[in-house]
């Protein structure tokens, strides 16, 4: 079912390739004047863009009257729209890494989310899932929609609960079966009949709960809290930053459904080892459910579906009933977006739907939104480990964790994904989706007068998508947001004299919250561990991903005059590579 999408390489416009006059900035006039190579001139702080062809001719100098000076090479590719990774080889008299030691955790060893894979971040599977419904939405749904929409008679989506229901009352509501998944059947045709019990109605939600459902141990009190919390926080947090939801069915509500056909989603056992599916939502439920362009599986509603809570495992792996608590927090939180993403584009007519690294962004942008606005901490206000670690655990779980946790597989090994990648990759690779919402994050944090909300609404409402989305909407051009994000990846709160202060997160300490932050597996470092470069004749090669970079920091061990030559055998970056050089000291 789900095909690896066809991108074409996209090159970025280009700008001129001269930082900002600032504290610790380094001017340039000519972008490729080869003395921009003699690193000599650099201030510490001071931060320098330099175009791979320059780099390529001209090799990085340091005079040996700056034997203690060190720098970072970042070398960065800002090329998009594709997964290709080109290699880059550094030569110097030097190869390793500059490890970093274990930080102490945010939360006490054996917390509930911090244990497994389990019990974090939802694992490979869950995105693996929302994956292939988002791949689904865009291919043959979007096909659908645009025949709606150029000569073909409009369907009508005939609102079929114009009503909100009573507690007790009994809904029948179609859910979608794993042969959808596994590409056996059309997603919009694998779809089982349910019949639920609405257990708690609010000013926005209806709370169903699947009859097919064992004795969970949910309480009334239970349901209710979870309505409670939708309207309170998770609701006008997320209207606040991305927009009003439509409401096809003309109720005023959106249905939260605990099924075990969520349930069966993961297989017997497999939770544990390969992560489980929390939750999703569909855009498929804003189709109509007959006529030429229908999608039969549709609810003609506005549903988010759920993991059920299955204490004794009859749906094939336990979730108890305070897991499943817990994991609704962010999942609705996570798929609210979606919903109200989508509603902008195919009930709006604002096709087409988002493409998925930043649809899914977004929504991870949503968690970190919704989590600010539970703990009461302002947009931009900037977060410390103390700040996180005085929260309640499943606060933290279902807000803040999985976002760091995301963002460190990304920073343990940015030489092999980016942000900006391809749906297959955006939809299955958790680094990339940690990669999706720090890029995000830093674009809120620089690139919206301050007020992050209002980026995010601008980039939810559409038409536009993807890159063209996202450029428009932060008012530069890509590679000027790359030039500052790749650097502050690294500089970030690391107070380092005189660097200006955009190469750093206004809303977080970044780097002290990844790289405190437990994930499974924890193989690698702590946080961007970049390669040493001495020099000489010893090489080090690294792949340079789309919208990411490779790190490497200058050896203080040889002293003298220092020079570093840089290759590649990616064509790619003899046009879009950029070199941004930072003197730490």
């Amino acid at each position: 079912m789900h095909q690896r999408a066809s991108f074409s390489v996209v090159s970025l416009a280009s700008v001129a390739l001269v930082t900002l006059a600032a504290c610790g900035s380094d001017k340039t006039t000519n972008p490729l004047d080869p003395s921009l190579a003699d690193l000599g001139t650099m201030q510490v702080g001071a931060v320098r863009t330099i175009p791979y062809s320059v780099v390529a001719s001209h090799p990085l100098t340091i005079p040996a009257n700056l034997s203690s000076a060190q720098y970072l090479i970042v070398a960065a590719n800002t090329t998009v729209n594709t997964d290709v990774i080109p290699q880059l080889t550094a030569s110097g008299d030097q190869q390793g890494v500059f490890g970093q030691n274990p930080a102490a955790q945010i939360a006490p060893p054996g917390s509930t989310h911090t244990t497994s894979t389990y019990t974090s971040t939802g694992g490979a599977l869950g995105a693996t899932i929302e994956g292939r419904l988002r791949a689904y939405e865009r291919t043959t749904l979007a096909r659908r929609a645009q025949r709606r929409t150029t000569g073909i008679s409009r369907d009508v989506l005939t609102p079929s609960r114009s009503v909100a229901p009573a507690v007790g009352d009994q809904m029948t509501l179609r859910t979608l079966t794993a042969t959808g998944f596994d590409g056996t059947t059309d997603v919009c045709n694998a779809y089982t009949t349910t019949t639920g019990t609405v257990q708690a109605v609010s000013t926005h939600a209806i709370v169903v709960l699947d009859n097919r459902s064992v004795n969970n141990g949910f309480t009334a009190t239970d349901y209710q809290n979870v309505a409670n919390e939708f309207d309170q926080v998770i609701y006008p947090t997320d209207v606040g930053y991305f927009g009003t939801p439509t409401d096809i069915d003309g109720n005023g509500h959106v249905i939260i459904y605990y099924t075990p056909s969520v349930n069966l989603l993961t297989p017997q056992g497999s939770a544990a080892t390969t992560g489980y599916v929390g939750g999703f939502f569909f855009a498929g439920d804003m189709y109509p459910t007959t006529g030429t362009n229908s999608c039969p599986s549709s609810n003609t509603a506005e549903i988010f579906y759920l993991l059920a809570p299955d204490p004794g495992g009859t749906y094939g792996n336990v979730f108890s009933p305070s897991f499943v608590q817990n994991v609704t927090r962010g999942t609705v939180a996570h798929e609210f977006q979606h919903m109200i993403n989508s509603g902008n584009r195919y009930v709006n007519n604002n096709l087409p739907f988002e493409v998925t690294w930043l649809d899914e962004g977004l929504a991870h942008f949503a968690e970190d939104a919704v989590g600010r606005a539970e703990a009461g901490f302002t947009d931009l206000q900037t977060l410390t480990v103390a700040d996180i670690g005085a929260l309640d655990a499943s606060t933290q779980s279902a807000f803040f964790i999985q976002n760091f946790g995301r963002a460190k597989y990304y920073v343990q090994r940015p030489d092999t994904t980016g942000a900006i990648v391809s749906a297959s990759r955006a939809s299955q690779n958790l680094a990339s989706r940690g990669a999706e919402w720090l890029m995000l994050r830093y674009a809120a944090d620089w690139f919206s007068n301050n007020t992050p909300r209002n980026l995010t609404k601008a980039l939810a409402a559409g038409p536009d998508t993807g890159t063209t989305n996202l450029a428009k909407q932060i008012g530069v051009p890509l590679d000027t947001l790359f030039a500052r994000w790749l650097v502050a990846l690294y500089t970030d709160h690391m107070g380092i004299p005189n660097l200006d202060a955009q190469y750093n997160y206004k809303s977080y300490d970044m780097r002290s919250l990844v790289s405190r932050t437990p994930v499974v597996p924890d193989t690698g470092p702590a946080y961007i561990a970049p390669q040493a470069l001495g020099n000489g004749s010893t090489s080090i090669t690294i792949g340079v991903p789309p919208s990411s970079a490779a790190y490497f920091l200058t050896s203080l061990t040889t002293g003298g005059a220092r020079t570093i030559s840089v290759t590649s055998t990616g064509s790619s970056l003899s046009t879009n590579g950029r070199f941004y050089i930072v003197r730490t000291q």
